[in-house]
């Protein structure tokens, strides 16, 4: 029979549980049954599934508000898939990690500026949405840009389109902008915060939260993803 003293020395050398074999869960940008991960990474979903339909939608947006979109931003959205136009300081950290890569070594300065717009959709330079505030370091600016681009995409996913238009690069003949829609905002929030795969509803209201095809949008649960 052992002693007591015995038992506890025992219990020390006990190691926990393994959680060895126990499969991690799936990111949702790689879950195949989830459409509406903001993850950058699930560009191409986001592209066919709800950023092919912005070109056409902002243009209305736009037109039932008398906004004349400049030329530049028409084609960008046209050229890119709807996609966000985004900006960032080639001198930033993350930047040079890129510009180091062996797919880009070698390139000359048309080609990666050219990568960059096409792969990445983006512009190696300042942004001008937050040029104006010069006490903003390279790094919060790109900050700002990434949380920008999540807004965008979600709203293409629920399809508002007029929340949209001030999103676009700002543009000195553009005097109007119609204000953000505060339930798309809260909504927003909701994908980001709440538990994965929860069923979202519109704003503060208990009807549900549609996509563009007609599907209930689920939350993606979590921050961790630019």
């Amino acid at each position: 029979m052992m002693s007591s003293r015995q038992v506890s020395n025992n219990a020390k050398i006990r190691s926990p549980p393994s959680n060895e074999g126990v499969p991690s869960p799936v990111p949702l940008h790689r879950d195949p049954s989830y459409d509406w991960s903001l993850d950058f990474r699930n560009s191409p979903t986001l592209e066919s599934k709800f950023l092919h339909a912005v070109p056409e939608n902002i243009r209305s947006a736009a037109t039932k508000y008398q906004i004349d979109l400049p030329t530049e931003a028409l084609q960008w959205l046209d050229s890119h898939g709807g996609h966000y136009e985004m900006f960032a300081d080639p001198n930033l950290d993350q930047i040079k990690r890129w510009l180091n890569t062996k797919t880009i070594c070698g390139m000359s300065d048309a080609e990666i500026h050219s990568y960059f717009e096409f792969e990445k959709h983006l512009h190696l330079c300042d942004s001008p949405r937050f040029s104006c505030n010069s006490r903003l370091t390279p790094a919060t600016a790109l900050n700002y840009e990434k949380h920008c681009r999540m807004f965008w995409n979600f709203l293409a996913v629920i399809g508002d389109y007029d929340s949209m238009l001030l999103l676009l690069v700002p543009d000195a003949s553009r005097s109007y902008c119609p204000s953000v829609n505060h339930q798309s905002i809260i909504s927003y929030c909701n994908h980001r915060y709440l538990s994965a795969k929860t069923p979202l509803c519109n704003g503060l209201s208990n009807i549900p939260l549609l996509d563009i095809n007609g599907k209930r949008v689920l939350a993606e649960g979590t921050v961790n993803n630019c």
